[in-house]
């Protein structure tokens, strides 16, 4: 499996995260999300870092397995996958984009066997990123945040 691997094997991206360890009492309460849609799995990363807990990334010292496979087990294929019921309703359950993080997320990361503070670097989900941490100390922000960057989409188009 190794070799295969190593011969044939490629990173998915920042935004699929297959495995979670966490203490039993960090996720009390998780929405209905259906598992196997996207966004149940950023929000986990979110609800972690909204309470405080570190969120380390171990991709760059373990490698999650993770077969690839179609998606026509379901109608529609993979648009559904992405865009159907299911997953729409599991962003929203997520609360948004605002609540959609990934690996690139991460306080910290593993790397030569040590877990070290990731030192926030600035790249294009900056401003998601400071928007978390204002909205998780002022709800009140979040619409108005939500209408600067709309205003912000329509004047770079």
């Amino acid at each position: 499996l190794r070799l295969d691997v190593a011969q044939r094997g490629k990173f998915y991206s920042p935004w699929g995260i297959d495995y979670f360890v966490f203490p039993r009492h960090l996720y009390t309460q998780v929405p209905n999300f259906t598992i196997g849609r996207p966004a149940w799995d950023n929000w986990m990363v979110y609800q972690a870092k909204a309470e405080g807990r570190p969120v380390v990334d171990l991709s760059p010292m373990l490698a999650a397995v993770h077969q690839n496979h179609d998606f026509n087990h379901l109608p529609g294929g993979e648009a559904t996958y992405r865009n159907g019921s299911e997953s729409l309703a599991n962003r929203q359950m997520a609360g948004g984009y605002f609540h959609l993080l990934n690996l690139e997320d991460a306080t910290h990361v593993a790397l030569q066997g040590c877990v070290r503070r990731r030192w926030w670097r600035f790249s294009t989900r900056i401003v998601t990123r400071w928007a978390l941490g204002l909205t998780t100390r002022h709800p009140w922000l979040r619409d108005r945040l939500r209408s600067l960057k709309r205003r912000l989409q329509g004047r770079l188009r």
